[in-house]
C-alpha cells in the first residue's frame, strides 16, 4: 500500500497528505452510493437537456434554410442539372472544408452571428464594463473573421466560389415573413 502510495504522490503538486486526507474523509464520511448515483444522474440529465436545446436549434435553422431555398429557388431544366450536380459536388466539399476547420477551431458560425447582431443593437455609446470588456469581446471577432475567410480576404464569403455570394441575394424575396 505504502508502494502505492508513493506512485501516486509523485506528482508536482500532489501531496501525501493530501492523498491520505482525501481517503479518510471518503472513508468516515461515505455518502451513500445512490447518493453519488442520483448526482451523476441529476448531471447527465443537465447535460442531455443541454444537448436537446442545441438539436431544436439546429433542426431550426435547417428547415428554415430549407424553406427558404425551396421558396427562392426557380425549377431547372433537365439539360442543366448534370453540371449543377457536378458543382454542387464542388461546393459540398468547400462546405465541408470550412465547417470541419470552425469545428477544429471552436468558432461556431451561428455565435458568431448573434454576437455580431447583439453588438449591433445596441446603442454606441452604452458602457458595458469599461474598455477592457469591448476588448475581449472584440478579439474573438476579429481571430473568427480571420479563420472564416478562406481565399484569404478579410471579409467571410456567404458562398462557397463565385466570389463569395450571388450578387442578386439582396433582391430575392423574403420567404421568412
Amino acid at each position: 500500500m505504502f508502494q502505492r502510495l508513493e506512485v501516486a504522490t509523485e506528482r508536482p503538486g500532489l501531496g501525501k497528505s493530501m492523498v491520505v486526507e482525501t481517503a479518510l474523509e471518503r472513508f468516515l464520511n461515505r455518502a451513500p452510493p445512490e447518493g453519488r448515483v442520483h448526482e451523476a444522474l441529476d448531471r447527465i440529465s443537465g447535460q442531455m437537456a443541454r444537448l436537446e436545446h442545441e438539436i431544436a436549434i439546429i433542426a431550426e435553422i435547417v428547415a428554415l434554410h430549407a424553406r427558404y431555398h425551396l421558396t427562392v429557388t426557380p425549377p431547372m431544366l433537365p439539360s442543366g442539372q448534370r453540371e449543377a450536380c457536378l458543382l454542387g459536388q464542388q461546393r459540398f466539399k468547400i462546405l465541408a472544408e470550412l465547417v470541419e476547420r470552425r469545428v477544429r477551431l471552436g468558432q461556431p458560425l451561428i455565435r458568431e452571428t448573434i454576437d455580431r447582431l447583439g453588438r449591433r443593437g445596441r446603442p454606441a455609446g452604452e458602457a458595458l464594463g469599461g474598455a477592457s470588456q469591448r476588448a475581449a469581446e472584440e478579439q474573438p471577432r476579429k481571430e473568427g473573421l480571420t479563420a472564416v475567410a478562406a481565399d484569404g480576404n478579410s471579409e467571410p464569403s456567404a458562398a462557397a466560389v463565385e466570389g463569395g455570394s450571388n450578387p442578386n441575394f439582396r433582391n430575392l424575396p423574403n420567404s421568412f415573413c
